[in-house]
């Protein structure tokens, strides 16, 4: 198995070995100048870009073979590295035609210019930290996880991976890009080339977090010769560009290629000139201004082509995005979703496109109104209850404080209060009743000095009604009465 994977991770790396032989100069001051095949630089506004940042402070990871960092576009912009598969120590390669791969890749990224014969990179004010996961030759899915992790253990705040295997990723790959995005490191990686057996996207570009890279050409359609699949993040422009090689390459130090490594090399320079422009965001905000502002020139929305579509640097420097408090491409199998160490950099706030957990809102909200609602209910109904059963009987004027309080007498159920209790306070309530006080009955015979015996014949302002009071009442004196 590993001897396979090493055969595909190589003939990943020999992407170069397509190249045209007319495409090639024989010196750099011929008459086809290095910046006519940097087209690209004019339709991503690469100039305009770095008006604003050249990505100075950002470290680049180029996980890949050794770098020939005395290239003279290179010459200051390559740091010490490391060798992770056997080859230079400090990453740096030497006049071999082993290096050319990952000297190209570092020369998109962090080319210095200086003229038309001379290759302008996305970022020049980077630098790239150089890990070569093999000799020059071929490389394995444990020399690059291990590479991964050096460079994010030494400072790389964006790991490049021009590097593409067939098949599942594997379990030491995933562990690796699960720890370089725990050290808010943005993973950046090629989804592959058809020519070369990827139709799908390759790993390690299939891992979830990592932003998968595929290709356009100079129309800016999708590029037949790039894998597609619903993991693409974006699209970046692969053909037909200038690219630094070895002398021993070709004399001239420079010729011409196509390929999603070249791709994604343009993306890692444009991630590193989003984070030297903010540098107080975290790695998922950094991919979160790069997706929301890419072209959307496939279908509508994400699509297996151009993923969220191709990238578009200036806008990712000066557009308003929202921000977001985890990463937007998930996260890796097994990987953590507890915010990086420097998640304290920024304010959470709602996303570009905010997308509601129906069944969350349900269980959080609706249900415990509804709790509420139903403990009303059954106090409405309790309390209505209660006022039923308090009612005075039927036909029976109601009155206030009808019937009295339990425990007045003792024992009595109601009526009329026994004779020798006074009644309750509002006992019986009609309007008018008892009779008036002496001098407000109804005018009468002169010599009258008070009330005749007995209430007057009715009616009389506000009398009770007819047969009321009961029969009996007020109850004989002396006696029991039947109340």
């Amino acid at each position: 198995m590993r001897r396979t994977v090493r055969r595909a991770i190589g003939a990943t790396l020999a992407v170069l070995t397509g190249i045209s032989a007319a495409g090639l100069w024989a010196a750099p001051a011929q008459a086809d100048p290095v910046r006519q095949y940097e087209w690209y630089l004019t339709p991503l506004k690469i100039a305009q870009a770095q008006q604003i940042t050249k990505g100075d402070g950002v470290i680049v990871g180029v996980v890949d073979t050794p770098v020939y960092a005395a290239h003279r576009d290179l010459s200051g912009q390559v740091l010490q590295g490391t060798s992770t598969g056997g080859g230079p120590s400090n990453g740096w390669g030497g006049d071999s035609k082993g290096d050319i791969h990952g000297t190209s890749v570092a020369g998109l990224i962090v080319g210095k210019g200086g003229g038309s014969d001379h290759l302008l990179g996305i970022a020049p004010g980077a630098k790239v930290l150089p890990v070569a996961d093999s000799d020059g030759g071929d490389g394995d899915t444990t020399s690059a996880a291990n590479g991964i992790k050096w460079a994010a253990d030494h400072g790389a705040k964006v790991i490049n991976l021009s590097i593409a295997h067939t098949g599942a990723a594997l379990n030491t790959e995933i562990d690796a890009v699960r720890y370089a995005i725990s050290k808010d490191v943005v993973v950046v990686a090629g989804v592959g080339n058809t020519a070369q057996g990827f139709t799908d996207v390759a790993s390690p570009a299939s891992i979830p977090g990592v932003v998968a890279v595929s290709g356009t050409d100079q129309n800016g359609d999708f590029w037949s010769g790039s894998a597609a699949g619903p993991q693409t993040v974006v699209a970046a422009p692969a053909t037909q560009m200038s690219l630094l090689t070895t002398p021993s390459d070709f004399a001239s130090g420079y010729a011409l290629g196509s390929g999603t490594s070249f791709a994604t090399a343009i993306v890692s320079g444009v991630v590193a000139l989003i984070r030297a422009k903010f540098p107080q965001l975290n790695a998922p905000n950094v991919i979160n201004r790069l997706i929301r502002t890419a072209k959307d020139n496939g279908d509508p929305g994400r699509d297996k082509y151009f993923g969220f579509g191709t990238i578009r640097p200036l806008d990712a420097l000066t557009a308003d995005v929202p921000m977001v408090t985890e990463n937007p491409l998930g996260a890796p199998p097994g990987a953590s979703s507890a915010p990086s160490a420097s998640s304290s950099h920024f304010v959470a706030a709602v996303p570009a496109q905010s997308h509601i957990n129906v069944g969350r809102l349900l269980i959080v909200v609706l249900i415990p109104i509804g709790v509420v609602l139903a403990l009303v209910f059954v106090i409405v109904a309790a309390t209505r209850a209660g006022r039923r059963r308090s009612a005075p009987p039927a036909g029976y004027p109601p009155a206030a404080g009808y019937p009295p309080a339990a425990g007045y007498p003792p024992g009595w159920a109601g009526g009329p209060p026994p004779q020798g209790y006074p009644p309750p306070q509002g006992y019986p309530p009609p309007q008018g009743y008892p009779p008036p006080a002496p001098g407000a009955w109804p005018a009468g015979p002169s010599t009258m000095t008070g009330p005749p015996p007995g209430p007057p014949a009715p009616p009389w302002p506000g009398s009770p009604p007819p047969g009321y009071p009961p029969p009996g009442y007020p109850p004989p004196p002396g006696g029991d009465h039947a109340g």
